[in-house]
């Protein structure tokens, strides 16, 4: 009788484990994802003359190492060298900005570890310089890990600031 209260009790539990997987109920496997990234602003509008923030952050990173993104910017705003934010542990960083293009990299030194999970990669402050709508695009992230073998990845997201005029009406507009 136990012999049986066995037997029907494991069906039961395979039949449920059976039933669980073909539903499509997310496994440890699916949860880990794709590395992917993002773009983000710290506001949604300012005033010509006024800064701002653009974070880009990592996300299901696997054993990050170094990386180099690339952005493009329009023209009324201008990249505040001097206030680079670099949040890669113990990185080192360099940029070059040709035109509207802004290429910035960060590498880890020595026998470091990578990062894994998710990380805000670089932080950049941008300078308002005329009024409209400032479209800034994250086009491409080239990453690294410790053996130093590299993965493109094409992005293409873009976050857009309002940029207001100088002058307001007394309303804040």
């Amino acid at each position: 009788m136990k012999n049986d209260l066995y037997r029907r009790a494991t069906a039961m539990l395979l039949f449920i484990c059976l039933i669980s997987s073909a539903a499509g109920m997310p496994s440890a496997g699916a949860a880990a994802g794709q590395t992917a990234f993002d773009i983000r602003s710290n506001v949604a509008s300012v005033r010509v003359g006024d800064s701002f923030v653009v974070t880009v952050d990592g996300l299901n990173l696997d054993r990050l190492y170094a990386y180099e993104l690339t952005l493009e910017l329009p023209s009324g705003v201008a990249f505040a060298s001097a206030k680079a934010r670099d949040y890669l542990p113990g990185g080192m960083s360099v940029y070059r900005q040709e035109g509207y293009t802004l290429r910035y990299g960060s590498t880890k030194t020595g026998q470091s570890a990578g990062e894994s999970g998710a990380l805000p990669l670089a932080g950049f402050t941008l300078e308002a310089n005329a009024s409209g709508s400032a479209e800034i695009k994250l086009v491409s992230v080239k990453t690294l890990d410790p053996e130093l073998r590299a993965t493109m990845h094409e992005v293409q997201k873009k976050i857009v600031v309002e940029i207001g005029s100088q002058q307001g009406n007394g309303n804040n507009n």
